[in-house]
């Protein structure tokens, strides 16, 4: 399972995108019957990382926007608190991805 920011840099019409003629080792890896998978936001076109189905982020998506969350907190004990909360949606989106993965295993 892959986290964090992926960023693809092309700015222009997305039918001439060079990215969208490569294959990512997500695709490479599922094809090799391995389980993929993403959490929070990316800057690259969705097919490269298996399609929306891939992206498991049901503990949320608000670790992208950590500094903006935390920066808030008026006190050492609030801003640790809405840490620790952000900090928590890591190990959360990780059970839909594993439940996932056990689903497609059974299925074969």
């Amino acid at each position: 399972m892959k986290s964090g920011q992926l960023h693809s840099p092309w700015a222009g019409d997305k039918s001439t995108d060079p990215v969208m003629q490569l294959r990512s080792y997500h695709q490479l890896l599922k094809e090799a019957g391995y389980h993929t998978g993403v959490t929070y936001k990316t800057h690259v076109a969705m097919h490269l990382l298996n399609g929306a189905e891939s992206q498991y982020n049901q503990a949320g998506q608000n670790f992208n926007r950590f500094s903006k969350y935390v920066s808030v907190g008026k006190t050492d004990e609030e801003r640790r608190h809405l840490r620790q909360k952000r900090l928590d949606e890591v190990p959360g989106n990780m059970p839909g991805f594993l439940d996932k993965g056990d689903d497609d295993a059974a299925a074969e």
